[in-house]
């Protein structure tokens, strides 16, 4: 049997705005803003919300904001909605809600997680994988189980991943730590204001000392935060000189042989032409000297004596 939605004017007053039945991912509070109030004064709601009648009440499937907004005006008493019948199949509703959501502020990954996983306790993981689509996903079953593991963060995480302030792979390595070393990284992320590559390094330094100590991450940040300033205002060089303190600390040996290596450099006194590298995290002593030429003409007119002096090398 199929149950079709319908449009009808509802008493404001019957809708529990209290059920959190279908709001998904971090119960923050929900407060309609400024923007919303004034275009519904001025015109209505534009986009109905969506409800469902279950035991002899409405409960909200989508729009919660757009309820309240109208309940705030008090000329408003009833209010048009899609309403979405008793005994809808759950896979139909949740249908409903992820297409509600496509029309006001994009689910977050948090969101989209939580979709998910009430959505398989209704249906099977291949009348999910299809919706995947929908949120820009590959419709495939590792997608999925990526996107499900993100439930696994811990509170403060989740809702930092959930408000935007973390992304998307940073958050799938954290999901590796436990919960508080996961505050810890959520702390930093926030309070320096990393960006993604950065998040990154924040993450996989962090856990590479994790592993190679087995101590908390906390612990041992203690010698950094000495040395730091939080008063800084600064943002971008705090967070250079803890990526790069913790580098050190993942690699002393590298960090050792580039303070000798920027020694040697000086002592050269190289022109402004000419660049010296060594390779990748000093695997051997190799050295590669890099020269500016003006055009082609300088090259051919300095080629010989460069084939010259490093054929007697």
């Amino acid at each position: 049997m199929h149950f079709q939605p319908y449009f009808a004017q509802i008493d404001i007053a019957s809708i529990d705005i209290t059920d959190h039945t279908y709001v998904l991912g971090p119960m923050e509070h929900l407060v309609p803003d400024t923007e919303l109030l004034e275009s519904v004064r001025k015109y209505g709601v534009l986009h109905p919300p969506a409800i469902q009648l279950l035991n002899n009440k409405y409960i909200v499937v989508s729009g919660k904001k757009r309820i309240l907004a109208a309940k705030s005006i008090a000329s408003k008493e009833k209010l048009l909605c899609l309403v979405v019948p008793q005994e809808s199949p759950e896979l139909s509703v949740y249908t409903i809600l992820l297409e509600e959501s496509f029309a006001g502020k994009p689910m977050s990954l948090i969101q989209q997680a939580d979709f998910f996983n009430r959505l398989l306790q209704f249906c099977h993981i291949e009348d999910a994988l299809p919706l995947l689509s929908r949120f820009g996903h590959k419709p495939v079953k590792y997608v999925l189980e990526d996107l499900l593991s993100l439930l696994s963060l811990g509170k403060n995480s989740l809702l930092a991943v959930h408000r935007g302030e973390i992304l998307h792979k940073t958050a799938r390595k954290m999901t590796k730590m436990n919960e508080a070393d996961q505050n810890v990284i959520t702390q930093l992320i926030q309070a320096l204001r990393l960006g993604s590559s950065k998040q990154l390094k924040l993450v996989e330094y962090s856990t590479e000392l994790i592993m190679r100590t087995g101590l908390p991450l906390k612990s041992l940040l203690d010698e950094f935060i000495a040395v730091d300033d939080p008063d800084n205002p600064n943002i971008p060089q705090r967070a250079a000189a803890l990526l790069g303190w913790l580098q050190k600390e993942c690699s002393p040996r590298t960090a050792e042989a580039e303070i000798k290596f920027k020694e040697f450099t000086a002592q050269l006194r190289l022109p402004a032409h000419m660049q010296l590298k060594h390779t990748p995290s000093f695997e051997d002593d190799k050295l590669t000297l890099i020269m500016v030429f003006d055009n082609m003409k300088s090259l051919q007119h300095l080629l010989p004596e460069i084939k010259r002096i490093t054929r007697k090398e």
